[in-house]
């Protein structure tokens, strides 16, 4: 009998214990929001984190969604004594690092919403890296507060 445990053993320990780190190095979207707008409004913005785990940079060229004519990588600045929001175009995250996408710096801009979006609906996004990547994520449409 031992010699047949000896030989499934290590397919055994394949199987209940993963090898540390696997899957690890990759590009994850963690946390995207989308703020709730007035059914007037034209465009609206997303709220995200990019983690890139990988030991290169990525390069986020774009991102699409089915429920905005079109999106936009923008970024809050300061000039004059006037805020401003600007397209970056192309934005490049850092090996192991984290960008964030919050209110008052970088942001999706999101404009023509085909539908008006409450709190609590789902928003699908995609995000096109340089390198032909496409990560999908799911966004939810929360208050402006949250």
């Amino acid at each position: 009998m031992y010699h047949v445990w000896k030989k499934f053993l290590p397919l055994i320990m394949l199987i209940c214990c993963p090898i540390s780190g696997y899957g690890a190095e990759q590009v994850r979207i963690i946390n995207a929001r989308v703020a709730e707008a007035p059914p007037v409004m034209e465009m609206n913005a997303a709220y995200l984190d990019i983690n890139n785990d990988t030991p290169s940079p990525v390069t986020l060229v774009s991102v699409s969604s089915a429920d905005f004519s079109r999106i936009e990588i923008h970024r809050s600045v300061i000039e004059n004594g006037m805020a401003k929001m600007k397209p970056t175009g192309p934005l490049t995250i850092a090996a192991h690092s984290r960008q964030i996408f919050k209110p008052g710096g970088y942001h999706l801009m999101l404009f023509k919403p085909r539908i008006h979006l409450h709190a609590g609906d789902i928003v699908g996004l995609k995000f096109h890296f340089a390198n032909g990547t496409t990560i999908e994520a799911d966004a939810k449409v929360v208050k402006i507060s949250q």
